[in-house]
Formats: structure tokens, C-alpha cells, sequence
């Protein structure tokens, strides 16, 4: 736990006005800002620039020491805001009095002036409906809506071709009969996966495996170990018989014993539950609703061609609603895709007895948590991809590729640690965008669940989310997605005015629209002053998304590929004293070149990171230039995109002009 430089005292971290947790002394109530976190209360980052180029004025040392480092901080003035603080010349961090930063707060070059205690309230009202009843209810309602189409036409005496869908329905269940074998060859070739004797297992993962199918009176399932870092744990296969258990090495590793064991119950979970069938039954339904749309739209061809009214009318209603059913249908298979991770928690809680051990594991694989790699350095590089392939994951695997910490915590400073994190997916509205198109619910979710099941068993929860949301982020959210469908306002807009002839549409609808992606491009390419940040300060910004971002510095080590054995892979992992982040690279297109011939250049080295902070809802950094003592590259990914909407903009009005 941080202690106050001055009187020793506990930091409390307070979320402010800006949406920025900061750390208040208990005590005195003076505040420290980790390195970049200032610039997110001016107003103007110019005001700062001075600061930044020459430091502290008056610079003279103190008996002081820094919260982080222990180092002992230095004495001086910020220029242009004339207000006297303490830095740490090595982690950059500042550290505001009371007196000092209630100056801050009166000063015009700040925007967010007043900040709130949080107040305590464990979550003790999370319902999870039954996982068996949510699915038959779903199924029910997807299946009941195809067969009241499926009898509309045939009552309508049209009949059905239904060699594709039978097809399909054929090839959905030898992909549930065959995918096991499938996924143990895809595992095995590009995953370095060991199938193993229970006796042969690491000792926790045996341990886990041994109690609770002992407990739970279950079979043991093929068992099988990823000789990969990158902590990550599934399991497949068609029912319990046949159900496969995989964990990496990265996550044995990583986790304790208690961890461990809670994420082999989650999938134990899913065995249990026949997940398997399930999902494969409610995957089938959206497929069913295609072809049932495409019919429609073939018969409604024929009837036209025909000059048959009753069979044309009747299979356009029946072709939307099976389309409106297709497109629903998918977001009700991900709902319960959702609300089965809940429901494998809940069983590893129920067998293990230990919710705050499933929380810790999901905070360390979901978030990442400083140490992660340092066991077997960038042993993920030079092994298999564990990640290559879908399954049922404790963790969703484009959430957990990018690992982000808060800090490096001890285990009674986890739920302090981690309360910034959880904030973004509980309180920006980009968060719940992307939950409905995501497998697994939002970790943040599943924390609080959790500790709501742990209140219910008379526990105290270790890990739970209790601050007060200081504002809606709604309007911030309404504005960024105007900025992500500008494109589509502005050539609506010029649809609308000009007409929909085809002159019109290569002359004005489609340069209205590069115009709209030329302005989006701008907004979220941000440009003018970059400060530099810890990765932890970052992590404390709720107002940011795929529109809204910051221009940043951050250094750090380069530790390993952002999808680790994948060779030809651009991305990276960067670690720097307060966490692990996900580098974007190159964004659009794929640098074989640069994955398989640059990137050991940066490899294990210090590095400077300039780019673009964005989350969705992973944090990562999209790469503008990295640079090493030795080596330097630039990314241009902002340069492609303002060409190719320039070129859209120009190619249809000279097609029309000089070509048509």
C-alpha cells in the first residue's frame, strides 16, 4: 500500500471529476500524480510544455521519499503554475500538499477541480439466473420463432428446397463430432501441446485435478500442458467423456496453489454443464435462419418472374423476419455464450470454496499482473501460440492478449489495485458496446458476481468493485460514436441533399463520405503536445475508447510478441516499472517483414514508445515510432488511412469526369 511521503500516512485513491483515480493522503490530504497524470486535469497540454522541455525551477533536495521507489524526492517550482511540489527525479511522480493543491484547483489552467471519496458498498445484489433455464428459454424462444416460419410457408403450400440447409445442419454437427480431434492437431502443431498422466502434471495443476474430481465424483478428462507463457486455460470436446483439459505453463506458473485450483473448477464447470452441446445447439439456430432468408429471397425472385402475388408477398414477410431472427438469434447465442462463464464460476466457487482465489485468477489472466513473464523470459516468443484456437476459455482471448496492470500489488492491495481498472468496463458505455459482441462477460462482471456469491456464503470478498460513479459517461459516448459513423452521416447527409442518381453518388455521396473519414482520422489521431506516463496512469482514464485517445510517450522493455509464437507477428508486449501493455503495431495491413526480421532488434531491450493510448475495452498503445539505443521504426498507419480517403475522395469525381 502507498504511504504519504510526508506523514506516512496510507494513500486513499479517489476518483475524480476528469475520471482519473488519484491518491489522497488519509492524513494530510495531500495528493500524488503518477507520471503523465496531471496532463488529464489542464485544460490546455501546452501549459505543461515548459515543464516538460526544462523540469522544476528552484530545484533542492529533501529528506522525503517517494511512494513508489523509495528514492528521495526533490523540491521545486512548476513553471507557469508558480506552485511549489515534490518530484521523484526517477519514477516523475508529484506530489501536491494540501495547501498546494488546493492552489492547483483555483488555478484557470485546470479543468477538473474537485474530486469525491468513494464510498464503500459491497455489491451483494448480483442475480445469476439458472444457467440451465436461461438456455432453455433462449433455445426455446430462437427455435419456436424458425418453426412458426418454417409452417407459415409451408401453410402458404410453398415448398422449401432444403438440400443447403441440411448441408449446413450436417456440417455444424461433424464439426461438434470432429472438432475435438481438430483442435488436438492444431494444438499440437502450432501450440506445443503434451498430452500428460495425471502423475506427470505439475504439481498444482495435478493437486486441483485430483481433489475435485474426487470431490465431484468426475471423470477425469484428457489432460494436457502448453509449454507456452501466456497464462491461459480451456477445455473441449463433445460431453464429459471426451472432454479435453488444457492449461499453459505460463498460468500454472503463474497463479498459487488456490488459483489454480479455481480455474480448473471453472472448467470443470464446463464439463459439467455440457457447455459442449449447448452451444453447439444454440450456434445451429442462426445458421438455420439464413437459409431460411435466403429462400425467401430466392422464391421471391421466382414468384416475381412469374407474376405469382400470394407466393411473392408471403415470402418477403417470411424473408425479413427470418433475417431481423438471424441477426438476433446471434446476439442471444452470445448471451448465453455469457451467461455460461458465470455459471462456471459459480461451480468452481461451490466446489473450491474459495471465490477470492477465481477472483485473483481472473484479475491476473484477465489484467495481467506485474512478474507474469519473469519466471522464463519471453518463453511465449519461442513456444507454441496457446492461444491460436477458440474454446472455452477462462478468459476471452481478445480481452486477455493485452495484459495491463495497475501496479505491483500485494495480495491484501488487490481490489485497491485493480479498482481503476474495473471502473472503465463498469462505467463507460464503450465497455457494454462491446460486451454484446463478445463470448465472455466483462472481468469487472464477473469480480463483482463473485464477490457477491462470497457475501452470500458469509465470506468477506477480498476483490469487489464500491466506488461512486462521479458522472454519466453517456455524453461522451454519444459524441465519440458521431465521430466513429461520420463517414456514413456525411454521405447520408449528401444522399439526402443531392439525390441518389449515379452521378450524384460519384460525384458527391462518395467524396462526402472520404470527407467524413478524413475528419474521423483527424479526431482520433490526436496530435500537438505528447507526455510521457506510466502505464499505470494510463489504466486510470475512464474517458478514453477506439475515438477518443491520447497522444503518448511511455518506456519501457520490449518482453515479447503481442501474440506470443506466432513469428511473423508485428505486435508487442511492453513492460515498464508499473505494468505490461499490449503494442499496436501496425493497426491496419500486416508487417510480415518487421515481425520476422525487426522485432528481435527491440527484443529485451529499453525501448521509447510514442503512439496513440486507445482501449476496446483492452488497453493497448497503437505504435507511431519505437526507438532503442540502436534502432528505430516508424509506423505509418495514420499516413495510409488519410491517403486512402483522399484517394477514395478524388478516384470517383475524376472516374465520372474524364472516364464515364
Amino acid at each position: 500500500m502507498l504511504k504519504c511521503p510526508k506523514c506516512d500516512a496510507a494513500f486513499n485513491e479517489v476518483l475524480s471529476r476528469a475520471g482519473v483515480m488519484i491518491d489522497v493522503c488519509s492524513s494530510c490530504s495531500g495528493v500524488w500524480f503518477d507520471q503523465g497524470e496531471l496532463s488529464f486535469f489542464v485544460k490546455s497540454r501546452k501549459s505543461l510544455n515548459t515543464y516538460r522541455e526544462k523540469g522544476l525551477n528552484e530545484i533542492r533536495p529533501t529528506n522525503y521519499a517517494c511512494p513508489h521507489c523509495k528514492k528521495k524526492l526533490r523540491q521545486g517550482r512548476i513553471p507557469e503554475f508558480n506552485l511549489e511540489v515534490e518530484e521523484c527525479e526517477t519514477c516523475q511522480g508529484l506530489f501536491f500538499d494540501h495547501r498546494e493543491f488546493e492552489h492547483l484547483q483555483k488555478s484557470d489552467k485546470i479543468s477538473a477541480k474537485k474530486i469525491g471519496p468513494a464510498k464503500p458498498k459491497i455489491p451483494i445484489k448480483v442475480s445469476v439466473p439458472s444457467f440451465g433455464s436461461t438456455a432453455l428459454y433462449v433455445l426455446t424462444g430462437m427455435y419456436a420463432a424458425f418453426f412458426a416460419l418454417m409452417v407459415f410457408l409451408v401453410e402458404s403450400e410453398i415448398l422449401i428446397h432444403s438440400v443447403a440447409m441440411a448441408i449446413s445442419i450436417a456440417f455444424v454437427f461433424i464439426q461438434f463430432f470432429l472438432g475435438p480431434m481438430i483442435m488436438d492437431w492444431s494444438l499440437k502443431l502450432i501450440g506445443s501441446l503434451s498430452w500428460l498422466e495425471l502423475h506427470e502434471l505439475p504439481e498444482k495443476y495435478r493437486l486441483a485435478v485430483e481433489k475435485i474430481t474426487k470431490a465431484q465424483k468426475i471423470a477425469v478428462p484428457r489432460l494436457g500442458l502448453i509449454d507456452d507463457m501466456t497464462p491461459q486455460a480451456y477445455t473441449y470436446g463433445q460431453g464429459p467423456r471426451s472432454a479435453r483439459l488444457v492449461l499453459s505453463k505460463g498460468l500454472v506458473e503463474l497463479l498459487e496453489k488456490d488459483e489454480v485450483e479455481a480455474v480448473v473448477a471453472h472448467e470443470f464447470g464446463h464439463i459439467k454443464n455440457w457447455d459442449f452441446l449447448i452451444m453447439t445447439i444454440a450456434q445451429l439456430a442462426p445458421v438455420l435462419f439464413y437459409h431460411l432468408y435466403r429462400y425467401a429471397i430466392r422464391v421471391k425472385k421466382g414468384s416475381s418472374s412469374n407474376n405469382n402475388g400470394k407466393a411473392g408477398s408471403v415470402t418477403l414477410i417470411a424473408g425479413i423476419i427470418a433475417y431481423f431472427c438471424y441477426h438476433i438469434s446471434q446476439f442471444l447465442v452470445l448471451f448465453i455464450s455469457r451467461n455460461r462463464e458465470f455459471h462456471a464460476d459459480r461451480f468452481s466457487i461451490t466446489v473450491t470454496k474459495k471465490p477470492n482465489a477465481l477472483a485473483k485468477a481472473l484479475i491476473k489472466i484477465g489484467y495481467g499482473l506485474m512478474g507474469s513473464f519473469s519466471k522464463e523470459k519471453n518463453e511465449g516468443d519461442k513456444k507454441g501460440h496457446a492461444l491460436s484456437v477458440q474454446a472455452f476459455n477462462i478468459m476471452n482471448i481478445e480481452t486477455s492478449k493485452s495484459l495491463a496492470v495497475a501496479r505491483r500489488v500485494q495480495d491484501n492491495d488487490y481490489d485497491e489495485a485493480v479498482k481503476h481498472i474495473m471502473s472503465w468496463d463498469l462505467w463507460s458505455p464503450w465497455a457494454s458496446f462491446y460486451e454484446l459482441y463478445s463470448t465472455h462477460p466483462l472481468i469487472a462482471k464477473r469480480i463483482n458476481a463473485i464477490a457477491a456469491q462470497a457475501v452470500q456464503m458469509q465470506l468477506t470478498p477480498e476483490i469487489y468493485f464500491d466506488l461512486k460513479k462521479p458522472e454519466s459517461y453517456w455524453d461522451d459516448f454519444i459524441w465519440d460514436l458521431g465521430i466513429y459513423f461520420l463517414p456514413l452521416i456525411t454521405a447520408s447527409a449528401a444522399l439526402f441533399y443531392y439525390g441518389t442518381d449515379l452521378k450524384t453518388v460519384f460525384t458527391h455521396v462518395i467524396p462526402a463520405f472520404a470527407v467524413g473519414g478524413i475528419i474521423r482520422t483527424m479526431c482520433t489521431y490526436p496530435g500537438g503536445s505528447i507526455d510521457h506516463y506510466k502505464i499505470a496512469s494510463l489504466l486510470k482514464q475512464i474517458k478514453v475508447s477506439p475515438v477518443r485517445t491520447y497522444a503518448v510517450k511511455i518506456k519501457g522493455k520490449i518482453i515479447g510478441r503481442g501474440s506470443a509464437g506466432i513469428i511473423f507477428n508485428e505486435d508487442m508486449m511492453l513492460q515498464d516499472s508499473t505494468g505490461i501493455i499490449y503494442l499496436n503495431h501496425e493497426p491496419i495491413g500486416f508487417n510480415i517483414f518487421f515481425g520476422l526480421l525487426k522485432y528481435r532488434q527491440y527484443l529485451d531491450e529499453e525501448v521509447i514508445v510514442e503512439g496513440w493510448y486507445r482501449r476496446t475495452p483492452s488497453p493497448f498503445i497503437e505504435v507511431k515510432k519505437i526507438s532503442s539505443l540502436k534502432n528505430s521504426s516508424r509506423s505509418y498507419t495514420f499516413f495510409w488511412k488519410i491517403f486512402f480517403w483522399i484517394f477514395l475522395m478524388l478516384l470517383p469525381m475524376w472516374y465520372w469526369n474524364y472516364l464515364s
